[in-house]
């Protein structure tokens, strides 16, 4: 498979939840192409890409249901680092996408 859409629902439903968003698998590239936000019951999100010993970096960030989420493009996820959300002031269901294209 050389596209995917991931869809990830965090369920937490209050406070500042994590959470990984998506992780290549052994020698795979892929390039993210756009993220979005659906249902979304909180203040913010930030979207980072963190490394195998835990670095973050912020290479988004969102706030308004069924909107895009800012990211500016073109972003490699190699394996060793995966995309994740660090979410502010949740009140219920917040569900981000991604879109990405395999790379190799």
């Amino acid at each position: 498979n050389f596209t995917a859409v991931i869809n990830v629902t965090d369920t937490t439903g209050s406070g500042s939840p994590t959470g990984d968003l998506f992780q290549p698998g052994a020698g795979q590239v892929w390039q993210l192409c756009g993220a979005s936000l659906a249902a979304f019951n909180a203040l913010g999100v930030k979207i980072t890409l963190v490394d195998s010993l835990g670095t973050s970096c912020i290479i988004g960030d969102g706030a308004i249901a069924n909107s895009a989420i800012r990211i500016t493009p073109p972003i490699f996820v190699t394996n060793g680092m995966k995309l994740a959300y660090e979410i502010s002031g949740a009140s219920g269901n917040c569900t981000m996408r991604a879109a990405l294209i395999r790379i190799r």
